[in-house]
């Protein structure tokens, strides 16, 4: 990531951080990476291959065979004739957050039959909370939720047309594990 996404920054630039990561990486005893990529991201950094063990997230797919305890459409307030698009994850440019308000913007200037729910919070949460709120065909079709227990998550997977996992990860481990 850069400076720009999201990523960490020392004085208003990305070279301190780099040489401290470094230095943290190599004198690591374990790295443990979620998956391979980041893997191989240690050991461009000069980490032996000895040192990493690849952990890829975990999930209890176990509570995604139970019925929701939450009725989301109860929640927001939104009928069963609207299809839910729901985006679960952090609020942060990495995660293109602005492009998923392009596309609903888009598809809201064709149709009326969707709802876009964020949930979530983030560095963007209060930008994309105003963002939404001074645009009438946002306001419209987008509902924002902030941070939600997991339940509501995995009731929000659940109940939605389309779960958005643009990154992947631990949201496209529980968007699969609700059949979504």
């Amino acid at each position: 990531l850069d400076g720009a996404r999201g990523a960490p920054t020392l004085f208003g630039g990305r070279a301190l951080v780099r040489t401290l990561e470094r230095f943290t990486l190599r004198g690591a005893v374990r790295v443990m990476p979620i998956r391979e990529s980041l893997m191989r991201y240690a050991l461009d950094r000069g980490v032996d291959a000895w040192k990493i063990r690849v952990i890829p997230h975990g999930i209890d797919l176990r509570s995604f065979s139970c019925p929701p305890v939450v009725d989301v459409r109860e929640l927001l307030g939104v009928p069963s004739s609207k299809v839910l698009i729901v985006f679960a994850g952090r609020l942060s440019p990495e995660n293109y957050v602005s492009d998923m308000l392009d596309a609903a913007r888009r598809l809201a200037e064709t149709r009326d039959d969707f709802v876009l729910v964020l949930a979530g919070g983030g560095v963007l949460e209060q930008e994309v909370a105003a963002l939404v709120a001074g645009d009438t065909v946002l306001a419209r079709v987008v509902r924002i939720l902030g941070f939600i227990p997991p339940e509501t998550v995995r009731a929000l997977r659940s109940a939605c047309a389309v779960s958005l996992c643009l990154m992947g990860g631990y949201s496209l481990i529980e968007a699969c594990a609700a059949g979504r």
